[in-house]
């Protein structure tokens, strides 16, 4: 049945350490994609009955003391992120003297004892087998399905794993969908130094054994990098993990949110959270997470002395933003600082969701193209194009500009300079450029000058730089030859 084969892969991606009944229950609780069955009493004597008596997958150890209970997931940069912390050290197993070689980490290994004949013979059921051990009884999955968990049908049968690279992906096995980060395994599980966890990781990696994906985290006021590692079968799966706007989000909101009214000044939230602080402030304002407040709304004993105090304050729970899905409406917000310009942002209809088959170029001429000859505007573009961060979206428009697949034409909107994208298809009907093509006819000069087309200011000014940096050889000083020596008597050269 589903059920059973649930609970058989929960217990074999547990590892040799194993898990106890109330484990088991815990993890199938929280399974990705959930299980349809209830976990009711019912059915917990049911899975315990089927389990028992499946000796050649599945074994009961008695542990020589009653195992703790710990949580294994911690709370990860954003609310909505959750680390994994493996709770046991790592100790190698090698067994070959067993029929199936066993091999794995497990602290407990050798004083477990296999209880698993006794409690067939028994007949115990759920309820006796938890007063006669308690927390002391583990239930281990056998080599051969433990390894089918981990490593895919469709990986190529020779390749041999070391010990070590295979307590490494037993330890990321029990991370599930959440990941493990790969400093957690140099620092605190195997205490090696990183180059090896960095050559173990990339060896399974190239295997397709595990998926690498890279992240940020707040760490005594710095962004850092951090690496978290997945089974290749969860690669699938979405882990929300923060990039570095979101961590100074993440952090401007916690600030708000533990001070009295849910408002601070400008002055203790660009101390703590230093160059991401403003960035983080205009785009938690363009979502309306954050308000502005005047100084007479901010308490405190600090800020009564200070003239001309401003702040914010926290409106709503901060989450994080994600593209939006097909069939949802594209919600017509700007920042600050298009505000100014005076921009019309971009028709929600013609907003599309980022698509992951797709390579992201391709998707953004596409979404130029469909505009026309009229294009779109470069701030529309960066702030509600694909749906990606504004840095992600700025170093496409410079990559589109430089491959010549659409041209920046400048217009004026209401006196302020706008550069709109067009895609080189469509250039020749834009009225703009017939009027640019019109007025450099008459003047005889060069009509790609007035276009904003970042690739040509590039290379002239490096050309520039070059003509300068290049100098003429110095040619030493010429030496005259030497004078004709005569012979004495004789006038002729000798």
């Amino acid at each position: 049945m589903e059920i059973l084969k649930v609970c058989i892969d929960e217990i074999a991606l547990s590892g040799l350490e194993g898990c106890t009944f109330a484990e088991l229950c815990e993890l199938v609780a929280r399974r990705q994609p959930p299980v349809t069955f209830p976990l009711d009493e019912l059915t917990k004597q049911f899975i315990w009955s089927q389990l028992s008596q499946r000796g050649a997958i599945i074994r009961l150890y008695k542990l020589p003391e009653q195992r703790k209970v710990v949580d294994t997931l911690h709370p990860l940069g954003s609310a909505q992120g959750m680390e994994y912390v493996h709770p046991y050290s790592y100790r190698l197993v090698n067994d070959e003297e067993q029929p199936v070689r066993v091999r794995g980490s497990c602290t407990t290994y050798e004083q477990r004892q296999d209880v698993t004949e006794a409690v067939a013979r028994e007949g115990l059921n759920l309820t006796a087998a938890i007063e006669k051990y308690g927390t002391g009884l583990v239930l281990v999955a056998s080599q051969e399905v433990r390894e089918r968990a981990l490593i895919p049908a469709d990986t190529d049968p020779c390749v041999d794993l070391s010990e070590v690279q295979y307590c490494v992906l037993e330890v990321i096995g029990c991370s599930r969908e959440y990941g493990i980060l790969r400093s957690f395994i140099t620092n605190t599980y195997l205490r090696i130094d990183a180059r090896s966890t960095f050559h173990h990781v990339k060896m399974l990696a190239a295997m397709n054994l595990v998926v690498i994906r890279e992240g940020r985290q707040l760490k005594s006021g710095r962004i850092t990098s951090v690496f978290n590692l997945t089974l290749s079968r969860f690669s699938r799966l979405d882990t929300l993990y923060d990039d570095t706007m979101q961590v100074y989000e993440s952090q401007f909101c916690r600030l708000l949110e533990a001070a009295p009214f849910k408002a601070l000044p400008v002055g203790n939230l660009k101390n703590t959270l230093g160059k991401g602080y403003k960035h983080a402030r205009v785009n938690l304002l363009r979502r309306g997470i954050i308000e502005r407040v005047g100084a007479s709304e901010l308490t405190g004993e600090e800020y009564e002395a200070m003239d001309q105090v401003k702040g914010y304050r926290l409106v709503k729970p901060y989450t994080v933003e994600l593209p939006l899905d097909e069939g949802e409406e594209a919600q017509q917000v700007a920042g600050d600082e298009d505000d100014e310009y005076g921009v019309a942002f971009a028709d929600p209809s013609r907003l599309k969701p980022i698509v992951f088959e797709l390579p992201l170029d391709i998707q953004g001429y596409r979404m130029i193209e469909g505009y026309g000859p009229e294009g779109i505007s470069n701030p529309e573009f960066v702030n509600q194009g694909l749906m990606v961060h504004r840095r992600l979206s700025r170093q496409l428009v410079k990559y589109l500009l430089k491959s010549s697949m659409v041209s920046g034409i400048v217009t004026d909107i209401n006196s302020n300079r706008v550069v709109r994208l067009v895609a080189t298809d469509h250039l020749a009907e834009n009225e703009e450029y017939q009027d640019l093509v019109e007025e450099t006819a008459k003047t005889g000069l060069d009509q790609d000058v007035s276009l904003y087309n970042i690739n040509n200011n590039n290379q002239t000014k490096k050309k520039k730089k070059k003509k300068k940096k290049k100098k003429k050889k110095k040619e030493g000083p010429l030496i005259p030859p030497p004078p004709p020596t005569t012979s004495e008597g004789n006038d002729e050269t000798v």
